[in-house]
């Protein structure tokens, strides 16, 4: 038996979140989204997904976009994740300078972004950067497992069929 993959509720929905992906890494070149509750932020800029705990609530809800002039032109891939804590022993000069250092791509792509960013920060504060090629990088193990499970299950679906058939006749 053929496998129709098109028929496939799996493989559509696939197909949309990559889209999905990448068109918000090409929308992150020209726009910043963000999603603020309590003390957790998520902010989509600079071709990856920011997220971020700091030490002051927002006792609302908030959700926003804004247009940004970039610095850079078409896609860009960070190589690296990037994972930042403030240490209590920081001054905020200390930790702004720590962040330069460590992750002179990211000030290359949107200079004065994460400074500020950093030197916001309170002790115990933490932001972290996950790109979007990881993002799609990730996602596309998980789909191809999620189709060639169902590649075995209806093979096995067609194989008893024409067994219980013919124990009902």
């Amino acid at each position: 038996m053929k496998l129709a993959l098109h028929r496939s509720l799996g493989f559509w929905s696939g197909v949309l979140v990559i889209a999905f992906i990448v068109w918000a890494w090409q929308d992150s070149l020209r726009n910043s989204c963000y999603f603020r509750y309590g003390r957790w932020n998520l902010l989509h800029t600079d071709c990856g997904l920011v997220m971020m705990s700091w030490s002051t609530r927002h006792l609302s809800l908030e959700a926003g976009r804004s247009y940004k002039i970039s610095t850079f032109v078409g896609p860009k891939i960070v190589a690296r994740a990037v994972c930042f804590r403030r240490r209590a022993e920081e001054s905020e000069w200390e930790c702004t300078r720590r962040f330069e250092v460590d992750y002179p791509d990211l000030n290359a792509s949107s200079p004065g972004f994460y400074f500020v960013l950093t030197a916001r920060m309170n002790p115990g504060d933490w932001v972290c950067y996950i790109p979007d090629s990881w993002l799609l990088a990730g996602f596309l193990p998980i789909w191809s497992g999620i189709l060639v499970w169902r590649a075995k299950r209806m093979r096995i679906k067609s194989a008893l069929l024409p067994d219980i058939a013919k124990s009902i006749h």
